[in-house]
């Protein structure tokens, strides 16, 4: 099966291309290759700029989310559903286990492939204090509730 699963996409072309640019992008081109767009999956509640991006480009795929009630700040998208609420197996499969990461505010999931072992969608838990040394990062750590004291790993 040729069945492609985008998983946080970001952007496929300028973000000031029309849409018939957007489909002549090269790296789109590489994407269709490789077979067809079934799901544009966010794992993050900051990360709806990609998805809107994507829909433009694949607007049959389903869009997959974590933010239900923000709706990843773009409400006029037709979202399928959001993964914190949806059973195991919905909407990706059965190959894709999906586990709502507690601890911060950015209702950040991350997917499991059991076969080959590869968790996928992992984003913003990877930021840590240790990785945000200015005083920007330490407000972003702090404001999203990721901060958990100095020693922070």
């Amino acid at each position: 099966d040729a069945s492609l699963v985008l998983i946080n996409p970001t952007t496929f072309a300028p973000p000031d291309a029309s849409e018939q640019q957007m489909q002549r992008s090269p790296l789109v081109q590489r994407v269709n290759a490789l077979g067809r767009v079934e799901a544009v999956v966010t794992t993050t509640a900051m990360h709806g700029y990609g998805v809107f991006l994507a829909h433009k480009i694949w607007p049959d795929a389903a869009l997959v989310g974590v933010d239900e009630r923000g709706k990843h700040d773009r409400p006029s998208l037709p979202w399928s559903t959001f993964l914190p609420g949806a059973a195991q197996g919905e909407p990706l499969g059965e190959e894709f286990a999906h586990v709502l990461l507690g601890g911060h505010r950015l209702h950040e999931t991350v997917l499991f492939h059991e076969r080959t072992g590869a968790l996928l969608g992992i984003t913003d838990a990877v930021i840590t204090t240790v990785h945000a040394p200015d005083w920007l990062g330490r407000f972003y750590v702090h404001a999203l509730g990721m901060f958990k004291g100095p020693d922070t790993p």
